[in-house]
């Protein structure tokens, strides 16, 4: 899937304009590059929430089990996206063994630069995604993963929000891959702008 300036959403409605075209008529929801940069700004100084169903936050929502019928604990969590030092690279290999362990990207691969994340209030990772193999021209998201019992609070479109803003404005257009089976992570993406491109992909297994 690629979304670029024309069409990302990174409020999941109002779609960014390029800088190039002027004022946009819509009202303030639609902003070009410059808006992007500010909006991965204040989602990594934690600014920003990850959306309405945030388990707690700066309006105080009551923390509650992430998922409807969940029989975990709940789990409180910053609404701020980070970078990750690299020292937080086995926590992000461990969120990816449980919560996404067929990702294409992993920590340490040739290409994957860097992990954004999102901490629960007991600084435990519970949400990541990776810079993976973007090119001059074009940013790629890869890895996004959410642990079961901090999903349905809106992080995985955090995430993604704050990687693509970041990645839109440094490349200019920003795409990822997604399996046609996971229902959930489209509707995400597409709730971000993103447009499918049907493609191919193959992975490499090296038998003992």
């Amino acid at each position: 899937m690629t979304v670029d300036p024309d069409t990302v959403r990174l409020d999941g409605s109002a779609p960014l304009e390029s800088s190039t075209r002027g004022s946009d008529p819509r009202g303030p929801d639609t902003a070009g590059p410059d808006t992007a940069r500010q909006n991965a700004g204040r989602l990594e100084a934690g600014r920003l929430e990850a959306g309405p169903a945030s388990a707690s936050g700066p309006r105080g929502e009551k923390p509650r089990s992430a998922a409807a019928g969940f029989a975990g604990p709940a789990v409180l969590v910053r609404p701020g996206v980070r970078w990750l030092d690299p020292g937080a690279e086995p926590e992000v290999a461990q969120v990816l063994a449980v919560a996404n362990p067929d990702a294409y990207a992993r920590p340490g691969m040739p290409g994957v630069t860097r992990w954004a994340g999102v901490r629960d209030d007991a600084g435990r990772l519970v949400a990541v995604g990776a810079d993976a193999w973007s090119a001059p021209t074009v940013g790629f998201v890869g890895g996004v993963a959410t642990l079961p019992q901090a999903r349905g609070s809106g992080l995985a479109g955090a995430i993604c929000r704050f990687l693509t803003a970041t990645l839109l404005d440094r490349h200019g257009r920003v795409s990822l891959m997604v399996d046609d089976v996971n229902a959930a992570a489209l509707a995400v993406y597409r709730r971000l702008g993103y447009a499918r491109r049907p493609v191919a992909a193959t992975r490499a297994v090296q038998e003992a």
